[in-house]
């Protein structure tokens, strides 16, 4: 009574809990490995962890576009605005290599100022893959200065098997092109 088998550790609260297979913490840590190991399998090699560089790198998304001929497909008139609903061809040069097809709704105020709204549905490449990405964008005119400003994001896409992130801002002449800046993460 009152002794102890020294082979046999332990249960108290505190104690360091081992077996012959490790601590708990090397146990959970094994799991994981594994776990991880059979994800990384189930999608053909493509998953990336926490150590992949890839994973963690933002990259700066740089360029130029170029906007071709656009073909009204609805105007409006209300409360002194004009409401147009158009479609164009947009040639992207840069980070972003390729070409869009654009669906763009602008109001064009009295005072000469405007808001836009589109999406862009663009095939070519992006961070070295092909990629085929949606952008939404929107953004402020002024036919007075003949500019315009705005914010883009990549709201789906694929590059290369893999999903692709990004956003930023642009700015150029309306009815000819301009430059954009941003981000881009492919992961």
């Amino acid at each position: 009574m009152g002794t102890r088998n020294p082979a046999r550790p332990s249960r108290r609260a505190g104690a360091d809990h081992t077996s012959s297979q490790g601590s708990t913490d090397e146990r959970r840590a094994r799991h994981a490995l594994r776990t991880t190991a059979r994800t990384h399998q189930r999608h053909g090699g493509r998953h990336r962890g926490i150590g992949d560089p890839r994973l963690a790198s933002t990259e700066p998304a740089i360029g130029s576009f170029t906007e071709g001929p656009e073909t009204i497909t609805s105007e409006q008139f209300a409360d002194g605005n004009e409401i147009y609903t158009l479609t164009r061809q947009a040639v992207f040069s840069g980070t972003y290599d390729g070409v869009g097809q654009a669906e763009q709704r602008i109001v064009i105020h009295k005072d000469g100022s405007a808001n836009l709204q589109m999406t862009i549905a663009f095939t070519g490449l992006a961070c070295g893959q092909p990629a085929i990405l949606t952008f939404n964008v929107s953004g402020t005119a002024d036919f007075v200065t003949n500019t315009f400003t705005g914010h883009y994001a990549i709201v789906g896409g694929q590059a290369g098997g893999d999903t692709l992130r990004g956003h930023g801002t642009f700015s150029g002449t309306p009815g000819t092109g301009g430059i954009y800046d941003g981000s881009v993460n492919c992961d």
